[in-house]
This record gives structure tokens, C-alpha cells and sequence, in this order.
């Protein structure tokens, strides 16, 4: 016993020795020259040069061989995609809720309810996948989205999945799509939890993201350990900049996307394109516009919203993202995910805009003819 005491005790002058004069951050919820793993990723905050609780690029060392040795992460890509996407999701203001685990990390959902929210409700519910290339990216991108739509009465919740920077998944979206359909039966399941109709579940995305809200409708795409007893096809799908583009004619059955024109049903579909978008690539047989033409040919129930003058990722620019959120409004009401009396009935006129400094300062015309100046910040 005495042995055993004696052990604690070093033990615990040992860990003094280490921790005892580095508090731990409240920003990252480390002390610095402790180990932690992010997604496949081994690494050690090493140093805090000037002392602002902050890991920052040069202060972290990564290990290929699970802490043996360590080397310092000079991949500033890498280094934004775990220790700053790390540090994202805990700075969220929605406190992520954990819907699946992988290797390294949880993937969380965080949710926006409308202010008369009750638990007994059933509301619409819109999941938001960020964009990113698959790669990276981060769930807060969509902050400004669900905002607006939590206005309108719906419940929005950003998603978290697997990357390959981060998690080594997939490049081509499969791994990430297989998470966004445990997310859809997730939501499902937990309805009566979060007042939402497992009827009104709705897939929205941009860029990659938007091409895995399409994907979700893929029933060949499941995680074996999902109950597979619930949907995970959306009740509708919104696409802002969807990126369905093939880099060579032929591999359409191998894409994430374009297997969908074989399905027998799909849900109502919106899909957003800058005309100047690269992915949406006009009068070629391989981007959104040749997507767009053949879903229409299938005969999908399908709503387009085109800015000539647009490039990907439009409907994140301030000049466009209010034309972006009335054209998504007006397919919510038709297909009655969203009341009518609910929509936004003001009319938005942009008088002046700084692209530099992702402003926007505009006049909103109510119907009555009052006017009211706001500004828009780009998310």
C-alpha cells in the first residue's frame, strides 16, 4: 500500500512538474505541451509564444506514428483544417450535439431553433452541409442561413462530417455522404425531441455540400451501423453552387451525383447557379447547366435560380445572398415547408455595396411603402 502511495504521489509531482505553471486555455481546452487527436491527426501544443491561451501556426507539432516522435506541423492548410476547425467548433454558439462518432472526433449537430419554439411542435427542419471540396470547411459557414430561416419559423441545424484533410475520408464525397443520410435518420428519429415533422426534413448545402445534400437521395450510400429502418432520403433538397462537375466525360455511374438521373423518385429539388460559376460550366455536357437540363428531362420536380453575372458560391456574396434566400423562400412555400404567411413580404434593394469589406448597405420596402436601411455582413 505504501508502494502504491508513493507512486500516486510521484505521479502526481510529475504531472506538477508538466502542468503545474501552464493553466489550461479556456479558448482551446488544453495546456500547452499537452497531446490530443483531432480526426487521424496526433498533435501537441508545444508553445504559447506570446502567452494568448491561442494555439497558433508554428506552436503545434503533429506525429505520424501515434507520439513517438514529433515534428512541427508546417502545413499551414493542415494546421487550419484540425488545430483551427478544432478550435471552431468550440467556439460555436450552437453547442454541437453529437449525432455520430468516427475515428479521432464526434461529428456534431448544431441547431438553430425559431424564439417560439416548442417541443411539441412540428416544423420544417433544413440541414445545412457546408462546402469545402470535401477537404475542409467548417458548419459555421451557414450561421447567417439558419438565422434567417429560424426567423421564418424553421428549425436549421449545420452539419458536421468526415473530410479528407481531416479524417481521411473519401476525396470524391462518398464517406461525407454516407454522414449526411446518419445525420437525416438521426433527425428523424429524435423528432418528437426537436418539434420537427419527419415528413419536413429538407437537405440544403453549397458548393460540396450542396452535392451532398443531392447525394443523400442515394439509398446504395449507408453506414452499416445506421437503423436502417428510417429514411435517410430528404423531404426536398436545396443546392447553392452544387458541385456536380465531371472532370471528363463517361464517369457519370462513378460520380457522387450524377447517379441520382437513375433514380425512379426524387424529391423537389432547388438548385442555385451563378451564370460565371466554373462548376456550372454553360454549354458543357459536364457541369450545373448539363445537370440542371437533364434533371428537368427526367422530369424532376425541380426550381432554378440563376444570376448571369454569379460565380460560385453566389449566394454567399452580399450583393446576391438576399435574391438567393427570396428564391429559396419561394420554393419553400410551394411546396409548403413553409407558410405563406411566414415569408419574407419586404422587398430588398441594394443601394451601395463594398465587396472588399463583405458589406452591404440596403433599403428593405415593406409592402406598406415603410422603409428601413440594414446592412449585410458576407458570412
Amino acid at each position: 500500500m505504501r508502494q502504491q502511495i508513493l507512486l500516486c504521489l510521484a505521479t502526481l509531482g510529475l504531472s506538477m512538474q508538466v502542468y503545474g505553471a501552464k493553466p489550461v486555455s479556456d479558448i482551446e481546452g488544453l495546456r500547452v505541451r499537452e497531446r490530443f487527436r483531432y480526426g487521424v491527426h496526433h498533435l501537441r501544443w508545444d508553445q504559447d509564444v506570446n502567452g494568448n491561451q491561442i494555439m497558433e501556426f508554428g506552436e503545434v507539432s503533429t506525429s505520424a506514428d501515434a507520439g513517438k516522435t514529433w515534428n512541427l506541423l508546417e502545413d499551414e492548410g493542415v494546421f487550419k483544417s484540425t488545430v483551427g476547425s478544432r478550435r471552431q467548433t468550440r467556439e460555436d454558439p450552437q453547442p454541437g450535439v453529437v449525432f455520430k462518432s468516427v475515428p479521432g472526433r464526434d461529428l456534431s449537430l448544431h441547431i438553430h431553433y425559431p424564439e417560439d419554439w416548442n417541443a411539441s411542435d412540428r416544423r420544417s427542419v433544413i440541414l445545412w452541409f457546408h462546402g469545402g471540396g470535401f477537404a475542409g470547411g467548417n458548419p459555421v459557414q451557414f450561421q447567417k442561413f439558419c438565422e434567417h430561416f429560424a426567423e421564418l419559423g424553421i428549425v436549421n441545424i449545420r452539419v458536421a462530417y468526415r473530410l479528407r484533410v481531416l479524417d481521411n475520408a473519401n476525396g470524391g464525397g462518398f464517406d461525407a455522404a454516407k454522414d449526411g443520410r446518419s445525420a437525416i435518420r438521426w433527425v428523424r428519429q429524435h423528432a418528437a425531441e426537436l418539434g420537427i415533422a419527419p415528413n419536413r426534413v429538407i437537405a440544403g448545402g453549397d458548393s460540396a455540400g450542396g452535392a451532398l445534400a443531392l447525394a443523400t437521395c442515394r439509398n446504395d450510400l449507408d453506414d452499416p451501423d445506421d437503423g436502417l429502418s428510417i429514411s435517410a432520403v430528404p423531404s426536398a433538397i436545396l443546392g447553392e453552387s452544387a458541385w456536380v462537375l465531371l472532370h471528363k466525360p463517361g464517369i457519370e455511374d462513378r460520380s457522387l451525383v450524377w447517379p441520382l438521373l437513375t433514380l425512379q423518385e426524387l424529391p423537389p429539388i432547388w438548385l442555385g447557379y451563378g451564370g460565371e460559376d466554373i462548376g456550372y460550366k454553360a454549354s458543357s455536357p459536364l457541369g450545373g447547366e448539363a445537370f440542371v437540363a437533364a434533371l428537368k428531362a427526367k422530369g424532376a420536380d425541380l426550381s432554378v435560380h440563376i444570376i448571369p453575372e454569379g460565380k460560385h458560391g453566389y449566394g454567399f456574396r452580399p450583393h446576391f445572398f438576399p435574391r438567393c434566400l427570396e428564391s429559396m423562400e419561394q420554393f419553400l412555400i410551394k411546396h409548403e415547408f413553409l407558410p405563406l404567411a411566414a415569408q419574407t413580404s419586404n422587398t430588398r434593394v441594394i443601394v451601395d455595396d463594398d465587396f472588399e469589406k463583405g458589406v452591404v448597405k440596403a433599403v428593405t420596402v415593406t409592402h406598406s411603402g415603410e422603409k428601413s436601411g440594414y446592412r449585410l455582413h458576407a458570412p
